[in-house]
């Protein structure tokens, strides 16, 4: 604050006032500058001491190698098989990155989605939500292509869908909604989504907006996020997923259902009309 008030907006930092203030010498300070002034002040306070010991990078690198996929040699070179490009979403765990395919002759645009886990139990709902993926395939369900590790989460490579979820697409029309041609066009994709994974046993227990992505011409759209599908198969479905998409029945203590997914998409319709 002393030195923004000595020497105005012209030093646009502290940061950048005691750099130059250390690393000047009397001969490039003008005696009656405001600079010169301060730094005589601050020296003599004792504010201003010797340069600080270089920082280890070594530690910075290292630790980047754990915490990022695309520094880490354990994740499959996941930097030389793919360019980012930009970021297409983020939640509480994963990042959703828009990437392309380094490999001569491909240009299919992909997703990556990078979740940060450290705890065993959520590697293997990741690893399960891969092979559940890896089983489905339907027009309307994003497709998965590949998943790899490193040390402090994994990697889903998935189909890019260029689209917006939902969501985001309702808040920007608001307080409009969709027209009925459109609306039942989405919604018929997002009940052969959901009728194509009941058919072979699955439950996605978390259908919601959110989860949704829509593309720009609203004719399309792929259903996303299946850490918490479960296979009918498998044994007792445990209460999971967004709370204000759960039919009654499950908010009362009863297990999931295929009839939970068709509450949800209903409620997907509700909110587009």
């Amino acid at each position: 604050n002393f030195l923004r008030s000595h020497l105005g907006s012209s030093h646009c930092c502290w940061y950048c006032c005691q750099h130059r203030a250390i690393t000047a010498d009397s001969s490039t300070l003008a005696p009656a500058g405001p600079l010169y002034g301060a730094v005589r002040m601050l020296r003599h306070r004792g504010a201003i001491k010797a340069r600080p010991p270089p920082i280890d990078c070594s530690l910075a690198v290292e630790h980047r190698a754990l915490c990022d996929p695309f520094c880490n040699p354990d994740c499959q070179n996941l930097a030389e098989r793919f360019e980012l490009l930009d970021t297409r979403g983020q939640g509480s765990t994963a990042v959703v990155y828009h990437a392309r395919p380094r490999a001569p002759g491909s240009q299919e645009a992909v997703a990556l989605k990078v979740m940060r886990i450290s705890d065993e139990e959520l590697l293997l709902v990741a690893r399960a939500e891969f092979e559940l993926l890896r089983s489905i395939e339907h027009p309307n369900i994003i497709r998965v292509l590949d998943f790899c590790t490193f040390p402090q989460g994994v990697v889903l490579v998935m189909d890019f869908f260029d689209g917006q979820s939902l969501k985001a697409l309702m808040h920007d029309r608001r307080p409009c909604g969709l027209s009925e041609t459109t609306s039942r066009g989405l919604f018929t994709a997002l009940m052969r989504a959901a009728d194509h994974l009941h058919q072979n046993g699955i439950i996605h227990r978390d259908v919601k907006a959110d989860n949704v992505l829509v593309d720009a011409q609203m004719m399309d759209l792929r259903l996303v996020d299946f850490n918490t599908a479960q296979r009918v198969a498998s044994g007792a479905l445990t209460m999971t997923g967004t709370a204000d998409y759960m039919p009654p029945e499950v908010l009362f203590g009863e297990a999931h259902s295929e009839g939970s997914d068709i509450w949800a998409c209903g409620l997907c319709l509700h909110l587009m009309i």
